[in-house]
């Protein structure tokens, strides 16, 4: 059985980590929403809220370069992980962390585990974005030709 850290001493070590003048960028991920800025990718913002998996593994190695730093075991990276999600994607992640522990009766998440079933959330968001933006688009096109159309002989 690994020697886990508890979650108060995870979170304290933590946040003295990311209180460090040696971290270059608070390592926070927001996942895809609408309200994303996908274009938005400053090395220097507090958060990356993208649409990108190239951002998502880079996230990643952050949250690896963290616990490294913070010595936390491998088998605790997926809290890491989840202690910097934002938004509902870290209350998505808590939720599933919970039914994979129940499922597989372990006491941590497998970090590959964690990594395979975080892209495939990400993956799943970002497609059904895409969706919604398309059947936005779609009806702001049949908007446009609507009022276009107002007059004509044919549509009267």
């Amino acid at each position: 059985m690994p020697n886990l850290l508890a979650y108060h001493e995870l979170e304290r070590r933590l946040l003295k980590w990311t209180g460090s003048s040696l971290v270059p960028r608070y390592p926070f991920f927001e996942g895809p929403s609408p309200t994303s800025s996908y274009y938005n990718s400053s090395a220097s913002q507090s958060h990356l809220a993208s649409g990108s998996i190239e951002d998502l593994n880079r996230w990643f190695y952050d949250v690896e370069l963290a616990a490294h730093d913070c010595d936390v075991p491998v088998e605790q990276y997926p809290d890491v992980a989840i202690y910097f999600l934002k938004g509902d994607l870290k209350d998505v992640m808590q939720e599933r962390r919970d039914v994979y522990l129940r499922h597989t009766r372990r006491v941590f998440w497998d970090w590959h585990d964690f990594k395979e079933d975080l892209k495939r959330v990400f993956e799943e968001t970002n497609q059904m974005i895409g969706a919604m933006v398309r059947d936005c688009f779609g009806v702001l096109k049949g908007e446009a030709a609507k009022s276009e159309c107002i007059g004509c002989v044919i549509c009267v």
